[in-house]
C-alpha cells in the first residue's frame, strides 16, 4: 500500500501530462451518418425537408439545413463544407448569416465563390454535380474574410458591410432568403460539416482532409479523469484485500 501511495504522484503527473494533441481539431462535426447530431454533443443540424441516410443529407431547392447555439455575433469562426449542387448556374446561396432575412450571403455564381454583395472569387470554382470542400474563415477584429475551394485560395476581402457575420445566431445551408423569393438554391447533397471558433491559416486550410470515419479524440481532461478513476479503482482494491 505504501508502494502504491508513494507513486501516486508519478502517476498523476504521467496523466497531467498527455499531450494537447488530443484536444480535438474542431469544435462542432457533423458527418452525416444517419444523424445529424455534432460528434462532440453540441447542438444538431435541423433538415428542412432533405433526406438523410449513411452516405450524407440529400436536399431539394431550399430543403436545406439550419443551425442554431453555434455562432457568436461578431466573431471569430471557420467553416468546412463538402457538398455539391445539381446546378450551378446563376446565383446558388451556400451559407446564409442572417436567418434568411437579407440577399447578403456566401454563394456560388455561375461556378465562381461570391460573398455578395462585396466579393467575386475566380469561375470555375464550382461545376454541376461535382462534390467541392469550401473553407469561409473570418477574423472579426479586422474584418478579414477569405474563401477556399478545394483547398485552393478564392480570394478574401475585408468585411466592412458585415455580410459575413452571424448577426442573428442562425446558420442556414443551402437555403435561399426570403428577399429574393428563395429563387437563388439548387437541388444538391451534403456530407461534412467541420466548425472551428477561430480564424485558419491558409496552411490549416491546405492540411485539412475531411474524414467521415474520424472519432473525436477524447479531451486532456476527459483523459486525466478515466486515469484517475482507474487509480482510485486499485487503491479500492488493495484496501479491501
Amino acid at each position: 500500500m505504501r508502494r502504491l501511495l508513494a507513486s501516486t504522484p508519478l502517476l498523476l503527473a504521467a496523466l497531467i501530462a498527455v499531450p494537447s494533441t488530443a484536444v480535438q481539431a474542431q469544435n462542432h462535426l457533423y458527418t452525416f451518418q444517419n444523424s445529424l447530431n455534432d460528434a462532440y454533443a453540441g447542438p444538431a443540424l435541423t433538415g428542412l425537408g432533405g433526406t438523410l441516410s449513411a452516405s450524407g443529407y440529400t436536399f431539394g431547392v431550399n430543403q436545406g439545413l439550419s443551425l442554431s447555439g453555434v455562432f457568436a455575433t461578431n466573431s471569430d469562426y471557420s467553416v468546412a463544407i463538402r457538398s455539391r449542387f445539381d446546378q450551378t448556374t446563376s446565383w446558388r446561396k451556400i451559407v446564409d448569416f442572417s436567418n434568411l432575412e437579407s440577399d447578403a450571403g456566401y454563394y456560388n455564381y455561375g461556378t465562381q465563390t461570391n460573398l455578395y454583395p462585396t466579393f467575386y472569387g475566380p469561375a470555375g470554382a464550382y461545376a454541376d454535380n461535382t462534390m467541392a470542400f469550401t473553407v469561409l474563415t473570418r477574423n472579426a477584429t479586422s474584418g478579414l474574410f477569405t474563401v477556399y475551394v478545394n483547398r485552393v485560395f478564392q480570394g478574401s476581402v475585408i468585411d466592412t458591410g458585415g455580410y459575413a457575420n452571424f448577426s442573428s445566431g442562425i446558420a442556414h445551408f443551402f437555403v435561399d432568403d426570403y428577399g429574393t423569393g428563395q429563387g437563388e438554391a439548387s437541388a444538391g447533397f451534403v456530407d461534412y460539416l467541420a466548425i472551428y471558433d477561430r480564424e485558419l491559416t491558409s496552411g490549416e486550410v491546405g492540411a485539412l482532409s475531411p474524414d467521415r470515419n474520424v472519432v473525436p479524440e477524447p479531451t486532456t481532461n476527459a483523459l486525466v479523469a478515466v486515469g484517475l478513476a482507474g487509480l482510485f479503482a486499485i487503491v479500492r482494491r488493495r484496501r479491501t484485500a
